[in-house]
């Protein structure tokens, strides 16, 4: 199993030097809503659900470092963090993975052994920090659907849930049972 540690470790060797690294793994999931009655139509996501969008970042242990919860669903993931208070704090001492920027090596034939063990670890911790979403639904199965008009308490909820779930693991109360169903794997899909 490759930690986030060792893939920075690996990355920064392929790097120039000087040039540091801290890795962190942006995730965004949408929680299904009821339809808002104010626009309800830029609440509609490209499944065809009402749903506001949760923006995380992720350690290897599942524990969300930073999050943003509350636009509407229909807003791309570059567009949610580039309205984020995170989108300016971003520095180039950081790497972020988005599903949407892929920064792995570029494959022309003449990567390094490091090189190419950063690309094929680099998708295999986003899976497991994918997991980290699994166990928040799986945990707090209200986030399957958030029936609610008052889109301010559907937020606290989901901040709320988001909270409990970093206070549950980092006092150890976890249990494989409360991955949703199909998804301890770490394969989500939205």
């Amino acid at each position: 199993m490759v930690s986030l540690t060792s893939l920075v470790k690996l990355k920064q060797h392929s790097m120039p030097k000087g040039n540091s690294l801290v890795l962190l793994v942006l995730l965004m999931l949408l929680v299904c809503i009821r339809a808002p009655e104010h626009e309800p139509d830029a609440y509609i996501n490209w499944k065809k659900c009402h749903s506001l969008n949760l923006q995380t970042v992720c350690d290897e242990n599942m524990v969300f470092l930073d999050i943003v919860a509350g636009w509407p669903g229909s807003f791309h993931d570059s567009r949610v963090l580039s309205l984020s208070q995170l989108y300016g704090k971003l520095d180039v001492t950081y790497f972020f993975y988005f599903r949407w920027l892929i920064t792995l090596f570029r494959d022309n034939g003449h990567l390094t052994r490091r090189q190419r063990q950063f690309n094929t670890a680099l998708p295999a911790v986003r899976q497991r920090v994918e997991r980290s979403f699994s166990l928040l639904k799986g945990r707090w199965q209200k986030l399957q659907y958030l029936d609610h008009l008052d889109l301010v308490m559907a937020v606290n909820i989901i901040t709320a849930s988001c909270v409990l779930h970093n206070y549950c693991l980092l006092y150890d109360d976890f249990d494989d049972g409360y991955f949703l169903p199909g998804h301890a794997d770490g394969i989500e899909d939205g």
